[in-house]
């Protein structure tokens, strides 16, 4: 991904319903909001709702961190450039997640990575000074900021591993097990077909190939009669093969906050 294909696009931000039932649904059932402490937020978010295009720039390596975004729906990454050319994606932010919610630290400090959309974006940007009042007087809401982090820093030492120690083939089968997992908001009744709005590019960027190795380790998959593919979506076929393919323990996301 060329970091010129990246664009600041003008972006609509005004009072919006916040009380998106997929996001906050999740970030209450992830952080385990209790209903006042969800009912803060979704105060505080009404009045800064954002919309962008795919590919557009929610933040700069270095600018202030005076904000933190709460993806409401769609699809957006952390992200680091080597060069113009050559990205990696350290994290996907999906509907629930937050981004930057780092209130103990100085905002003049910049942030040391890019905030990207990967689809069209909708989400909350909180001044963190106003985070941090809703914090101060809502334990609970204190209590799942912590375990938004805790959560974030356990997916961050799988894909530690994974670009360590997992194979091609391994390494893009774990990051479909964990997405199936992350996404699945009602275990109750869990689908197999997940959804897949990411180009390969992505993907590469995320597991540390390039796009034709990602492509040629689907294409593994599929003749392994493990996963099958189609526009925006991939179905798990066999969910238990996949994983033992994977070396997948799904302990990381249980300790991190995802039933």
């Amino acid at each position: 991904m060329n970091v010129a294909l990246l664009h600041r696009e003008r972006s609509f931000r005004g009072r919006s319903d916040a009380r998106s039932p997929v996001a906050l649904n999740r970030l209450q059932r992830l952080l385990g909001l209790a209903d006042d402490a969800h009912d803060d937020l979704v105060r505080l978010c009404e009045d800064a709702v954002v919309h962008v295009g795919a590919r557009s720039i929610i933040a700069d390596e270095g600018e202030p961190q005076s904000q933190a975004y709460l993806i409401l729906e769609g699809w957006a990454c952390r992200c680091r450039f080597v060069d113009s050319n050559r990205r990696q994606i350290t994290s996907l932010l999906l509907p629930g997640d937050f981004s930057n919610p780092e209130l103990d630290l100085d905002p003049r400090l910049g942030i040391d990575h890019m905030v990207c959309s990967l689809t069209p974006l909708i989400y909350a940007a909180v001044d963190t000074d106003e985070l941090a009042a809703v914090v101060a007087r809502s334990p609970g809401l204190a209590l799942a900021l912590q375990l938004q982090r805790r959560r974030e820093q356990s997916i961050q030492r799988e894909w530690a591993v994974s670009l360590g120690r997992r194979s091609a083939c391994e390494r893009v089968a774990h990051l479909i097990c964990e997405l199936h997992r992350r996404l699945d908001c009602d275990p109750s009744k869990r689908s197999l077909t997940i959804d897949m709005p990411l180009l390969q590019a992505d993907l590469a960027d995320a597991v540390g190939l390039t796009p034709i190795h990602v492509n040629r380790m689907l294409q593994q998959l599929r003749a392994l009669g493990l996963i099958k593919s189609s526009h925006n979506h991939i179905t798990i076929s066999d969910l238990a093969g996949l994983q033992r393919l994977a070396c997948f323990d799904e302990t990381y996301l249980r300790l991190a906050g995802v039933a």
